[in-house]
């Protein structure tokens, strides 16, 4: 998956979506923060984080629509959605 991301030192990464796409897996996440910023997250299976980059709002949506992936509010920010694959 990280054949498919303009890393960048700070700020939004350009990635490729169709790749991604094809890519996500159960050990990949969107999260949406407080600010509305989107990141996406790749976990190792021992479920250590792997990646953690910042991605465009309209990157993220699609990602979201086409994946179907399900959301889960989190309890203790109260803005904070982080989007699953669902099995």
């Amino acid at each position: 998956m990280m054949d498919f991301i303009e890393f960048k030192d700070s700020g939004i990464c350009n990635i490729q979506v169709d790749m991604i796409i094809k890519k996500f897996t159960l050990l990949h996440r969107i999260y949406k923060n407080t600010d509305n910023e989107y990141w996406l997250l790749s976990y190792t299976p021992k479920a250590k984080r792997r990646l953690k980059v910042q991605i465009k709002e309209e990157d993220a949506i699609k990602i979201i629509n086409t994946l179907h992936l399900t959301p889960f509010e989190d309890s203790f920010f109260r803005n904070s959605i982080t989007y699953v694959p669902t099995t």
